[in-house]
């Protein structure tokens, strides 16, 4: 089954930024613009043509985000109409791209450099050793598009 992304608006919201950034007054628009061509022309077949830029307080590009057409789900009937965990998700599963304009800080004040990623799900192992160490088991992982 294919899960249409409008669903996971809110990964790339939590990922955008850290919580300093999620305070300050930011502003999303939605601007028609193909995908980046820093991006292997499989993945950007599987964008919309369209991205959502997020401006810093100052109205400055922070960065772009295209979401993809479709996410695959490992789900049944029942569990579409009853809503999606995303779990559902498969491991490395494409959600989008990201360019970010400036250098960023993901949520652990890591650096990410300026430059053009894939958005790919992640899921924290559940096995006891990795309790604790983020407030949610699902992720997006950052992969350049140089991969």
């Amino acid at each position: 089954m294919r899960l249409k992304l409008s669903a996971l608006c809110g990964i790339a919201l939590i990922f955008l930024g850290s919580v300093s950034a999620v305070q300050a007054s930011y502003t999303l628009k939605e601007v028609d613009a193909p995908p980046p061509k820093e991006l292997k022309e499989a993945v950007r077949a599987l964008l919309e043509p369209r991205a959502y830029q997020v401006l810093d307080p100052r109205g400055e590009l922070y960065c772009e985000v295209w979401f993809a057409k479709a996410v695959p789900a490992k789900a049944t009937p029942a569990q579409v109409e009853n809503g999606l965990t995303y779990r559902e998700l498969p491991q490395t599963a494409l959600v989008g791209a990201v360019r970010f304009a400036q250098e960023a800080q993901d949520y652990r004040k890591q650096d990410v450099k300026a430059g053009v990623y894939t958005l790919r799900i992640g899921h924290q192992p559940q096995d006891g050793d990795h309790m604790g160490t983020a407030p949610h088991p699902e992720f997006c992982l950052l992969v350049s598009a140089e991969l």
